[in-house]
């Protein structure tokens, strides 16, 4: 046949032909989906969202009231409401002798989202590295902002971030 042919297939389930084989898109070929929807198996990442950055701006904390830290925040849009968002993080803070850092993750309204994690000093002046992670459901599918916040256990100056990498990666995984 010289001309043209396009064709629209209508199906409501593609199966294989031969058990064990799957359903193969040839080499060179591409199955593009971007006009519809494609829904990932429970267990795969969706999205990933992060905030990395390897010069970022100090952010001194003197208060024993929770501040955002410069640079460590990030909106993700669940595409699922039910997905988990996976929140990992990992960061540089300078603590001075024998006072206590809290570090904590929170919603776009300040509310915890994830468990607080302590550095603290015991006789020296300390460069800390920090990294943990937190599970967590908004039951949404609005944007959310996910941030780091930290307090210091009284007035004295602790630096989070700064001089060396800051990292918030949120990801979205389909349940």
């Amino acid at each position: 046949y010289g001309g043209s042919l396009m064709s629209i297939l209508k199906v409501d389930t593609i199966n294989e032909k031969t058990t064990g084989n799957g359903v193969v898109i040839p080499s060179g070929q591409t199955l593009n989906v971007s006009a519809g929807t494609l829904i990932p198996s429970a267990g795969h990442i969706v999205q990933h969202v992060t905030s990395d950055l390897t010069s970022p701006a100090s952010t001194v904390i003197n208060t024993t009231s929770y501040s955002d830290i410069t640079g460590a925040t990030v909106n993700i849009t669940p595409k699922y409401q039910d997905s988990v968002i996976l929140i990992m993080f990992d960061i540089f803070v300078y603590i001075p002798a024998n006072k206590i850092g809290y570090l904590l993750i929170t919603d776009g309204s300040n509310n915890s989202i994830g468990g607080v994690y302590t550095p603290w000093s015991q006789s020296s002046n300390r460069d800390l590295h920090i990294s943990g992670h937190q599970h967590y459901s908004f039951n949404s599918t609005s944007q959310q902002t996910v941030k780091l916040r930290a307090k210091a256990n009284d007035t004295t100056n602790q630096t989070w971030g700064g001089q060396r990498q800051l990292t918030l990666s949120v990801m979205e995984i389909k349940q």
